[in-house]
Formats: structure tokens, sequence, C-alpha cells
């Protein structure tokens, strides 16, 4: 595995894993009959390199991010 990278907002530090990109298929094959019709056609998605957060975002940290703003009815951080 990759080392984290730590990004720093506000005070606030925050660990990133890189994941590799790639193509998948995305959706249901046209014979599916328990699939929704916005699930079909099923086809090719090509995803970039992308940073996620390792862990779950904190309401200390959204605020962080978000020059303090926070929509959620929970306000502990």
């Amino acid at each position: 595995m990759l080392d984290p990278h730590i990004q720093i907002v506000n005070g606030y530090e925050f660990w990133m894993i890189h994941v590799s990109g790639g193509i998948f298929n995305m959706g249901s094959i046209e014979d599916d009959d328990e699939a929704d019709e916005y699930e079909k056609p099923q086809h090719k998605v090509s995803v970039s390199d992308f940073h996620i957060g390792k862990f779950p975002v904190t309401q200390a940290l959204w605020k962080a991010v978000m020059n303090k703003e926070n929509p959620s009815n929970f306000q502990g951080d």
C-alpha cells in the first residue's frame, strides 16, 4: 500500500489514500428483469486515478473545509 497523502486544512489534518483508476462496466444488462430502466444500458466507464479520505469525515473537518458552514442537524464535532 502506498503511503497516505496527508492534507491539512485550517489546522485539521486528514489522510487521503490513492486509488488507481481503471475501466469497469456500469449498469445492468438488458435482460435483467429486476433492474430499473435507469440502470440500463450497461456501458463501460473510465475513471482516472484519485485520492479519497482514509477515515470518515467528522463535523470538525467538514466545518474546517467549508469555512464553518454546517447544514447538518448534528452540530457536535
